[in-house]
């Protein structure tokens, strides 16, 4: 049930609730895009795996997200935003306990990529969301937030690894995201506005979005084969090269 206000989007104090719900979501979705950085070196050693296998864990996750990006959010479009992003919020707990539970390298990798499709959920419906909850003259201060959450995410990424690892194991940074996502979830259902769904004679194109999510995926990982390549040509002390990375 949503409430409107007389302008356009929710009313208050729901609105409130319904930005803190898909801010928790989006935060959680981001951090885990580089949250396990600082932990490679321990989960290699722990998993007995060589530091090129482990870098799998970050690309495995952000290969997942950008694959499957678009067809997630074409797919919110036919079923409801807020569908999407409680099936993802779900996903996500779930695969983020798979991965703290994963007693090899190959497992935490799968359950990487799953993680990442529930990562994409949360995040392909994340700005249409926001257009239901404000009103349009606060839009841009609601898309602004959502940028300035993104890049704090990011940036504070490594921090928060730090953090959980200078007290607890590599494996919290992944169970943390149960409590949290339970709570996410809750105040989804609670507070989450539906949104007007297309036509019942438009379907989602299943073979379009795996062909979609192929091409993406070769494109991306071709572009992180790349990498090493393009730092060797510009020497050690460029910032692309491995000596500036660590």
């Amino acid at each position: 049930m949503s409430l409107s206000s007389s302008d356009g989007g929710l009313a208050v104090p729901q609105r409130y609730w319904a930005i803190l719900t898909i801010a928790i979501g989006l935060i959680m979705a981001v951090l885990d895009g580089s949250i396990a950085n600082v932990a490679l070196p321990t989960i290699s050693r722990e998993l007995q795996a060589s530091p090129a296998q482990s870098v799998w864990v970050i690309n495995a996750y952000q290969i997942a997200i950008v694959a499957s990006l678009l067809s997630l959010s074409f797919l919110g479009d036919i079923v409801g935003y807020r569908r999407v992003y409680q099936a993802g919020l779900v996903v996500f707990a779930i695969t983020s306990v798979f991965c703290a539970l994963s007693p090899s390298l190959p497992l935490l990798t799968l359950g990487r990529v799953l993680q990442g499709l529930g990562g994409a959920a949360i995040m392909s419906v994340n700005t249409a969301l926001i257009r239901i909850i404000y009103p349009p003259r606060y839009l841009g201060r609601g898309i602004a937030i959502n940028a300035l959450l993104v890049a704090i995410s990011t940036a504070a990424g490594p921090t928060v690894a730090a953090a959980i690892l200078s007290f607890a194991s590599w494996r919290w940074l992944f169970l943390i995201n149960l409590p949290l996502g339970v709570v996410t979830l809750w105040l989804a259902l609670r507070y989450l506005p539906d949104n007007p769904q297309r036509a019942k004679t438009q379907k989602f194109d299943v073979t379009s979005a795996v062909s979609k999510r192929r091409i993406q995926t070769v494109l991306t990982f071709r572009q992180r084969e790349a990498r090493p390549s393009m730092a060797a040509d510009r020497g050690p002390g460029s910032p692309a090269s491995p000596v500036y990375d660590r």
